[in-house]
This record gives C-alpha cells, structure tokens and sequence, in this order.
C-alpha cells in the first residue's frame, strides 16, 4: 500500500512539472517599485524620480493617500519595466498602467517633467479615468500643477470613460507643455489628446500629434470635454474621430476661452447629425476667441465616411455665445509653410509661444524659429522683390535666417546732416538688446535665440536704431530727439517705405503728435532715434520727415539714403522708377557712386 501510495506521490509531481514546462513563465506580472533617492515630495524638494520604477513608486505613494505629494523628472523614462502588453512568444503577460491619482486618494502636488520623455506607456483597462495620471480633483484653493513632459509611443486603449495621454480627468490644475508626440489612444466617452475631460484648469503650450479615437461623446484633439478653463497656445496635429460632439481641439465646451491654437487634423463622426467642427463640435455657453484660432483650411470633415462641407464649429446651443468668431483663419497647406500663421498666432510680432522653422516645419509650431514678417519694398536691380524689416530681442543673442537659396542682408543705419547711411553688417547675428534693419527676398523671416550670450551690440554713435520694449507701448523722445518708425510713405498703396516721423493717434483714429516726438512701438522690432540736429540738413531749418528706400515718387520733406556695400538695392518699383547717372543716362546694372532715381539722390558705396 505504501509503495503504490509513493508511485502516486511520483505521478503526481510528474504531472505538475510537465504542466509548469508547458505554462509561459508570466515574466514581469509583478511591478517592483523603488523609492527615489533624492527629494522629500515637497513643492521645495520633490521626488527626484529617474527610472519608471521610481515613478511607479510615486502612484502607489500618492495612491496611499499622500495627496500633496511633488515629484520632478531628472531622466528619461521607460514604461515597459513597469507596463507593457502581453508578447506570448515570450511568454510575458500583460500590464497595464495603474494611474496616478484615483477616487478617495485625489492628488494635489506639482509634476514637474523637466522636459524629459517619457516613453511606452501602456494602457489597457476597463475601469474609468485612464491616462499617466487618472482622476484629478483639487479640493484646496491653489491649482495643482503638471509641466513639462513629452511622450513618446504611448498606446491607451479603454472601454470606459474618461481617456487622456496626461489624464483622464483634471479638476482645478495647470497644465503646461505637454506633448504627445506619437501613439495612439481608443476610448468611449471623453477622451482628449491631453486630457479627457477638463474642468476649472488651464491647458497651455501643449501640443498632440497622435489620433484621437473615441468610439461615442466628447472627442478632442487636446481635450474631449472642457468647462469654466482656458486653452492657450496649444495645438492638435492628429486626426479626430469619433460619434458625437467631435473637435479638432475640444469637442464640447462649456464657457471656455481658446487663445491663439491651432489644429489641422482631419474629423471624422460617425453620425449625420453630429456636431462635428475642425475646431470645436459643440458649444452650450460661451466661447470667448482670444488672438486667433488658426485652422487648416485643407483639412476634410467626414460622416460615417462621406465628405462635408467644412465647418470650424459644428453647432451650439441657441442661448449659447461665440465672442470673437471672425478670429477664426483658415489657411491652406500651402500658406501654412509660409510662416504666416506663425506671426499670426503670436499676435503679429515676432515674440511668443510660437514659431517655425521657414523650408521644414510644414505648420505653425512651439519652437524657437520666431518668425518676422518684412514689409515689401523696391525691386532690386534685377526686377525682383525686396523686403524690409526691423528687429530686435530683449532677451537673449539671436541669428536672423532665411532657407536656401534665398538671401539676406542686415544693417545698421545711422543718420546725419538730414541724410541716412545703410551699413551692411558682416553676418546676421544681432546681440541682445541690439535694432536692425534688414533686408531679403521673401516676406517672412526666422529669428532663432542664440544658445549662449556674449556679441557685442554696436554702439550708438554707429547705429541708431534702438530696440523696442517687451510690450507694446508709446514711447516718448527725449529733448532734442526725434523718433523714426519703419513704414509706408503711403500705406493705402504700400508705396515709399522707408522711415518716417513717429505717429500716435487715439483709438478713434484722431492724430495725437506726428512730428516724432512719440512712436508706438512693439515688442520684437526696432526705431530710429536721431537728434534733430542729425536729421535736419543744412539747406532745411527743419528735420526730414522721413528716410525712404529708393522707389518712392514723392520727394517733399524725404531725405536720401546711403547704402554702403550693397550695390543689388537699386531697381524699379514705382511709375518710373528708372535709374540714371549724373549725365541722364539710364543705368541698368549700377556700380558704386551718386545716381538719379525719381528725382532723388541714391548713393551706392
């Protein structure tokens, strides 16, 4: 009996062990968690977290019920430590991403991304509030706070509510720079490239690049559904699709502000009666537009698969308001790579949030490539286009760029005995706080901040253009001063540009002072300063009103131009606009010296 009874033992064991050899060995089911080296969790000294592990460890913390606590990204992160989809080949088993904050444990600290990215998040779940974090509700009178993180191959996939890359639901918070850069995210009701649902928060500097996909209500390419909040400076790249109340940035709003974003996604819902916009599907209260709301016009609209006609807001509520609708611009691809929706969504100036990288970036984008716009001038010798611009910056050494094969001239000007002298500088680097005046062949230039400071500005007494302060404002000359600004002689027909005399007038149009005793000036250009003295000529008691390009054909009170070391300035641009030398012959190619065009003196040195 004993032997029979030890040969069972046997068979037994046996058949475990063949089991266990046939079972995948479930690899990575258990999270193992590690606290962070360095910081307390207090906003002064947060968690200073560098593998996934460490963060890991900072949802279970905060998850416990250390609602306040703070945490700061010193690394990049990679998720699949921590979770990952199941690879049965490899015989490891699914996890999914638990997120940080849930019902009862709400999470009010500060998330600092540091600019680091963090990659392969991965989410499969049935449960609501889906995203790195998933339940945010502030309690407390001060916002909590996440900045600063880029995600890389994020995939979240949800068949309840509630789905965003940054979090499901945010209450109270402020969110800053955040970039979903690729993935994808499925979800139902609620869900937003950034956040799925959104209330009392404000959502600035972000942009999404993925497919926002939501199989029912509220899709967003930043935000499903948003209520009482801002969305500033932010962008949505991807395609939008879902059923009901779909938008290329939020897809239904209560009484939210949208500053200056921009979307070019394709939206698609599966419904025909749908309200569906390229930029937003549903208002019920109030929209208020702020700046502009910049939308590619070549950007389709598709229910259940058939094309529509473009809208940028799908429908509201008959009591509901839209402040600013004519804000609303459309460009097409084409016009998009120019720069001009760039300058525009910074407010027409070459500072902001915004920028693009003019011959890469097909789009407006959050980048450190600003872009001028120049003002179209004289044709130069060749009979082509030329462009005028000021510029400066207040905070940090700059280099204007222009691509290939275009060109670029920048100078410094400095007047005197009623006359301008043009002084072609040697590269275009501009120091900080440093005018110029510059010139090229196309209407918009890049501005890009220098890594480091150290060029030198050029004195005064050798360039008279003088930057133009971080906001806009009237600025008054100093005794025995006149200020100049770059403009047209006529501006109704763009004709004569050049400097003239400082002009400030009400808001209703009537003439405050146009003797240059005031300019307005705006952030990011440059004027020109000169003593009376300097700007009157010998033969006139009083100063020139202004220092036009050559091309002008109204004389009166215009003194001339000496451009030293750029022969190509000269050209034709007006109803005569020949060019002749001192003994009446027409010059088509001119060389250095004194020439006659439309009446006036234009010296190439």
């Amino acid at each position: 009996m004993k032997k029979k009874f030890t040969q069972f033992r046997w068979l037994v064991a046996m058949l475990l062990l063949v089991t266990a050899m046939a079972m995948p060995k479930m690899a990575w089911a258990q999270v193992s968690t590690r606290q962070p080296a360095n910081g307390d969790g207090t906003a002064a000294n947060p968690y200073q977290i560098k593998i996934a592990e460490e963060l890991a460890w900072f949802r279970d913390f905060v998850n416990a019920g250390h609602k306040t606590a703070c945490a700061r990204l010193e690394a990049d992160i990679d998720m699949r430590t921590v979770c990952h989809p199941a690879d049965e080949s490899n015989g490891v088993a699914e996890l999914s991403w638990e997120p940080i904050s849930k019902e009862d444990t709400y999470w009010e600290g500060t998330f600092d991304g540091n600019n680091k990215t963090i990659s392969n998040l991965y989410i499969k779940t049935s449960s609501k509030y889906s995203g790195l974090f998933g339940e945010i509700l502030v309690l407390v009178d001060v916002n909590s706070s996440i900045k600063d993180i880029i995600f890389e191959n994020v995939k979240i996939t949800s068949t309840n509510e509630f789905s965003g890359v940054l979090a499901g639901y945010a209450k109270k918070t402020d969110i800053s720079g955040i970039t979903v850069n690729s993935g994808s995210i499925n979800g139902t009701h609620n869900v937003g490239g950034i956040v799925g649902l959104s209330y009392d928060t404000n959502i600035s500097n972000c942009v999404n690049r993925i497919p926002i996909v939501g199989s029912n209500n509220y899709i967003g390419g930043i935000c499903g559904y948003a209520t009482d909040m801002s969305i500033t400076n932010c962008a949505n790249y991807g395609d939008v699709e879902g059923s009901v109340n779909i938008g290329g940035i939020v897809g239904y709003i209560v009484n939210i502000t949208l500053n200056n974003v921009f979307t070019s996604g394709n939206v698609t819902c599966g419904s025909t009666n749908p309200n569906c916009g390229l930029v937003v599907g549903y208002v019920n209260e109030k929209l208020t537009i702020q700046g502009h709301v910049l939308y590619n016009s070549d950007a389709k609209i598709f229910y259940d698969s058939a094309e529509q006609t473009v809208q940028t807001i799908g429908e509201k509520y008959y009591k509901a308001t839209i402040t600013g609708e004519s804000n609303i611009v459309g460009l097409n691809s084409e016009n998009l790579k120019t720069g001009e929706g760039a300058w525009m969504l910074n407010g027409q100036q070459s500072t902001g949030a915004w920028g693009q990288q003019l011959a890469t970036d097909d789009y407006p984008v959050l980048s450190d490539y600003k872009v001028i716009k120049a003002a179209k001038g004289d044709k130069d010798k060749n009979g082509n286009d030329t462009y005028w611009a000021t510029f400066s910056n207040l905070n940090s050494d700059a280099t204007l760029l222009v691509p290939s094969p275009r060109n670029l001239t920048v100078y410094n000007a400095t007047v005197s005995n009623g006359k301008m002298t043009l002084k072609m500088r040697t590269d275009s680097q501009v120091a900080k706080e440093e005018g110029v005046l510059l010139k090229t062949d196309g209407e918009y230039v890049n501005a890009k901040a220098n890594a480091t400071d150290g060029l030198k500005a050029v004195d005064y007494t050798d360039n008279n253009l003088v930057e133009t302060p971080a906001t806009e404002e009237t600025i008054n000359a100093e005794t025995g001063y006149k200020l100049y600004r770059l403009t047209y002689n006529k501006v109704s027909t763009m004709e004569g540009l050049g400097f003239y005399l400082g002009l400030v007038k009400h808001a209703d149009g009537t003439v405050i002072s146009d003797d240059g005793s005031q300019l307005k000036a705006t952030p990011g250009k440059a004027y020109l300063k000169v003593s009376t003295e300097a700007a009157t000529t010998t033969a006139n008691a009083a100063p020139a009103r202004g220092f036009v390009f050559p091309g002008d054909d109204d004389t009166t009170g215009i003194g001339e131009i000496v451009i030293e070391g750029d022969a190509g300035i000269s050209g034709t641009a007006n109803a005569d606009g020949r060019i002749y030398n001192l003994q009446g012959q027409q010059v088509t190619a001119p060389v250095k010296g004194l020439y006659i065009k439309n009446n006036k003196k234009v010296i190439i040195k």
